[in-house]
């Protein structure tokens, strides 16, 4: 999420969801909170696209065989107010 943009022009607060299959991994840092399969951060525009850019995927180790893959699918949504 390095490159994600959040923006707002007329509000002071917004929230973050980030949602995905929860056997695939966790998150770390960023300051979300949440448990595996969905997170959210609320706060400015520019604190909730400081927080979504810092935020880190971390798969479930050893899901599949070497050599395998796991696709994960991630759904971000914004909500103001």
């Amino acid at each position: 999420f390095q490159t994600a943009t959040v923006a707002d022009a007329d509000s002071a607060s917004v929230t973050v969801t980030v949602t995905y299959t929860a056997a695939n991994g966790t998150f770390a840092g960023g300051g979300f909170t949440g448990a595996a399969g969905s997170y959210s951060f609320t706060g400015s525009p520019l604190a909730a696209q400081n927080a979504l850019r810092a935020l880190t995927f971390v798969p479930t180790a050893n899901q599949v065989a070497v050599g395998g893959t796991v696709n994960t699918v991630f759904t971000v949504t914004v909500a103001d107010g």
